[in-house]
This record gives structure tokens, sequence and C-alpha cells, in this order.
């Protein structure tokens, strides 16, 4: 039996993240996009890197939406 390669472990582990995003996205009520355009633009940015600036609007918006629910906690509680 051949051993998993490094990047199906990389891909598994973004799958569960990704899982994971959107189901606390739909619990906190935020509108999620399906979009292959925004999936590859998203997948090829690598952190720590610069952000291409075909990217900037998108990781703009991410962020904005972000700063927003840290400044405007959900009715269930939560904290910034």
């Amino acid at each position: 039996m051949p051993l998993p390669s490094e990047s199906s472990f990389a891909d598994a582990g973004r799958q569960a993240v990704a899982a994971r995003l959107l189901e606390l996205a739909q619990a906190h009520g935020m509108g999620i996009r399906a979009s292959t355009d925004l999936h590859a633009l998203l997948t090829a940015l690598k952190i720590g890197e610069p952000i291409p600036i075909p990217a900037f609007a998108v990781v703009a918006e991410i962020l904005f939406v972000i700063l927003q629910a840290n400044q405007h906690p959900s009715a269930a509680g939560e904290t910034s």
C-alpha cells in the first residue's frame, strides 16, 4: 500500500479548513459565493508573499468582512 503524498495531506488539510470556514460563515449568517475564478485566485495566494494586484479587491473585501464581524459581535454573545 503506497503512502499518501505530502500534497494529499495538504489537500486534505485545506479541505478541512475550507469546510470549517463554510460552517462558521453559515452559522454567523455570512453570505457565501461559489466562484471558480475566486477559488483559483485565492488558492494561488501564498502566506507571507505579496498579494498580486488582481487579488487586492478580493483580499480587501475578505478583510473588511472580518473587521466588521470583530467590531459587531453576533447576538450569540461572541466578543472580539
